[in-house]
């Protein structure tokens, strides 16, 4: 192999400069930024590497910290949550509660035997048996029985009508509350509050007056439990009325008297062991309705009895959306065609979990199907003053079991003795007295858990816990670049 070579004038081979040249251009810039890091680092000794190894570490360690705290802190702020603020004092002026009285029965048999022609000889069959009863057939439990299966015959043949539940507001067909309508009296428009059948008086004092309301306008609903068996509720002091939306008083005490009429349907039905057979008595919120009639709704009340019910106020004052608490203007007066209560929320959704339901019963007709259960429902939807919407009294069926179901096992069960005392077959009142009570009320803010200046503090004490930062290093470090 021959190996050629030029020799220049200076006596260079040309192919050793090509050689030299070819190492010149390898050697690192001298002004760049890895040539003196490499440099810096080349010259530290083992120790001072070893610690630099280990800042290296910690900050990577703490800037993972800070960056998993600041993910958390986002997290927590952005997901609305809430804390409480508890006050316990003495609301004055307070707001007044609404009152629900429930019926056991909404149909009444004299005037379904006015409304229905085939029902008349019934009716007339129980009206004598009403009217020459005395103090001493209450002892006749076959009589008792009689009673019943005739009202029993009533609520069958409604059922069989398959009628709309409109029908449920009809004065001939259902218990009015309007008790002078009923009577067969001219209007003169001079009743006395005797003519209604829940009679309510409110005392109170307004701006240092003694104050003395009447409601006479209660708004009126039913409850569809199963086939022939659908109640009649009155609701009282509800803000769907507007006149109760900004009425505030110190009030003292509310008085009320339920009437019941032994045309309406046996009085003997109030001492059925069924706690469904009771006047169903609540106490709640203005901007509600119970929406179904379980335990701790409503007080089951006995007739011939009196009550007195003491009570105080919870007042909640909750945070719009985005916090967890939701809180949402209502539309009392269905202008936006919005949830009017706060009881239709509650209704939807589970009007929508019943149709997510397999095999959920829709109409009363498929009460043949007995794996279908009973569910009680409730809803502004089946209230007079806005009924039309065009929905039926179904679904009040459902196979699953599901959280507004009311459970009357223990209820048919007479566990405890009865009361000792003369059942008298004619009409019947229930007097109850609210008080409220000498203890102290509450209010119950709902507060931001986190507000935006709590956010900026926590971030800032987070990089500062991580990182050694401060406002001060940090605007001093901006003004040398500067």
């Amino acid at each position: 192999m021959e190996n050629k070579s030029e020799v220049r004038d200076d006596g260079t081979d040309v192919s050793e400069v090509a050689v030299m040249t070819d190492i010149e251009d390898k050697q690192p810039n001298p002004n760049s930024i890895r040539y003196q890091l490499r440099k810096k680092w080349q010259s530290m000794t083992i120790r001072k590497k070893r610690r630099l190894i280990i800042k290296i570490i910690l900050f990577i360690v703490c800037l993972s910290l800070l960056t998993y705290h600041s993910l958390l802190l986002f997290a927590q702020y952005f997901s609305g949550k809430t804390v409480v603020n508890i006050i316990l004092e003495r609301i004055r002026p307070d707001p007044m509660p609404a009152i629900t009285i429930c019926y056991p029965y909404g149909l009444r048999m004299d005037g379904m035997a006015r409304r229905f022609p085939e029902l008349r000889d019934q009716w007339l069959h129980y009206k004598r048996l009403m009217d020459s009863i005395n103090e001493y057939d209450y002892k006749n439990e076959t009589l008792k029985e009689h009673l019943i299966d005739i009202y029993e015959n009533f609520t069958k043949f409604y059922d069989k009508q398959n009628l709309p539940l409109d029908y449920m507001f009809d004065s001939d067909v259902s218990i009015p509350f309007d008790l002078w309508k009923d009577s067969g009296i001219n209007d003169d428009g001079n009743h006395t509050q005797r003519s209604y059948l829940i009679r309510i008086t409110l005392y109170g004092v307004k701006n240092h007056q003694v104050m003395r309301h009447m409601e006479v306008n209660p708004i009126v609903s039913v409850v569809a439990e199963e086939p022939g068996h659908i109640r009649k509720c009155f609701t009282f002091f509800s803000e769907l009325n507007p006149k109760w939306r900004q009425f505030q008083f110190n009030f003292n005490e509310v008085l009320l008297t339920i009437t019941h009429s032994k045309y309406w349907f046996p009085p003997n039905l109030y001492d059925q062991p069924s706690g469904k057979n009771k006047i169903h008595f609540s106490l709640h919120a203005a901007n509600a309705t119970p929406y179904d009639l379980r335990s701790e709704n409503f007080i089951k009340l006995k007739m011939n009895h009196q009550y007195q019910v003491q009570f105080s106020t919870i007042k909640t004052v909750r945070l719009p959306a985005p916090y967890e608490t939701r809180c949402r203007e209502y539309d009392p007066d269905a202008v936006r065609q919005q949830e009017r209560t706060r009881s239709d929320c509650r209704y939807k959704c589970f009007m929508n979990d019943i149709l997510s339901r397999r095999l959920c019963c829709l109409d009363r007709r498929d009460y043949s199907d007995r794996t279908c259960k009973s569910c009680t429902l409730w809803s502004t939807n089946f209230i007079q003053y806005h009924f039309g919407q065009g929905t039926r009294m179904c679904p009040h069926l459902l196979k699953d079991s599901c959280a507004l179901v009311a459970d009357y096992r223990c209820d048919d069960v007479d566990r405890c003795e009865r009361d000792c005392q003369t059942c008298l077959y004619d009409d019947k009142e229930v007097f109850v007295e609210l008080q409220h009570n000498p203890l102290l009320d509450q209010t119950v803010t709902h507060e931001p858990e986190m507000s935006p200046i709590s956010f900026i503090a926590n971030m800032g004490g987070l990089i500062g816990m991580w990182l050694g930062l401060s406002a001060y290093i940090v605007l001093d470090t901006l003004m040398k670049l500067l």
